[in-house]
């Protein structure tokens, strides 16, 4: 199953030497993954899950929000990513993490997870590996702690020029089958963030 869609096959390119210590050093990680940013979001998390939740999080990146949460709460955490940033993800996060690989997605469809975290991941990902997540990994999850892009946006001529192939995500379709859940929109953006819990 495909995927790594051309913006993040462009990024992977693009991301050259990675200090794994001060991964920040980095300009192209500087520029998209923002520690701030991760322990606001850490802290949403954790106001919503206990320590003997299990959380499985889809597009890890380098590990920054994973690594966020465990220091507010060391719970059992499983993350998933493309071989390029899992290399550095376990250079980063260690063992204190259990690592899949992206195209190895099939083998948690039984598993039970407490809270699945998405983060600015499904819309940049193929439609039908997007859509085998939504419908195959979330149903065995108990919360849910999305953000990304809202169902209407329509890739621009130049977002097609950089390299983006995603399409409408339709989030709300699939997690609305699962989940009671609450979507707050980000101002000046088009992203959503979704949290909820498992329908009884």
């Amino acid at each position: 199953m495909k995927t790594i869609s051309k913006v993040w096959g462009n990024l992977y390119s693009s991301l050259g030497q990675i200090d794994s210590k001060c991964p920040l050093e980095n300009a192209l990680v500087k520029r998209i993954m923002r520690p701030q940013q991760y322990r606001e979001r850490a802290k949403m998390v954790t106001e919503r899950i206990n320590a003997q939740d299990t959380i499985l999080e889809i597009g890890c990146g380098y590990g920054g929000l994973a690594q966020e949460i465990l220091k507010i709460m060391p719970v059992s955490y499983t993350v998933v990513e493309n071989e390029p940033m899992l290399t550095l993800a376990k250079k980063f996060l260690g063992d204190r993490v259990e690592y899949i690989d992206a195209e190895k997605i099939e083998m948690l469809q039984d598993r039970k997870f407490g809270l699945f975290i998405s983060v600015y991941c499904l819309s940049e990902t193929p439609a039908e590996y997007r859509e085998y997540v939504l419908k195959e990994i979330t149903k065995n999850c108990q919360k849910i702690f999305i953000i990304d892009l809202d169902d209407t946006v329509k890739p621009t001529p130049k977002m097609l020029e950089d390299g983006w192939e995603m399409l409408p995500v339709n989030i709300e379709k699939w997690i609305e089958k699962y989940f009671i859940f609450k979507k707050k929109g980000h101002r000046r953006t088009k992203y959503n963030t979704y949290m909820g819990e498992r329908k009884k």
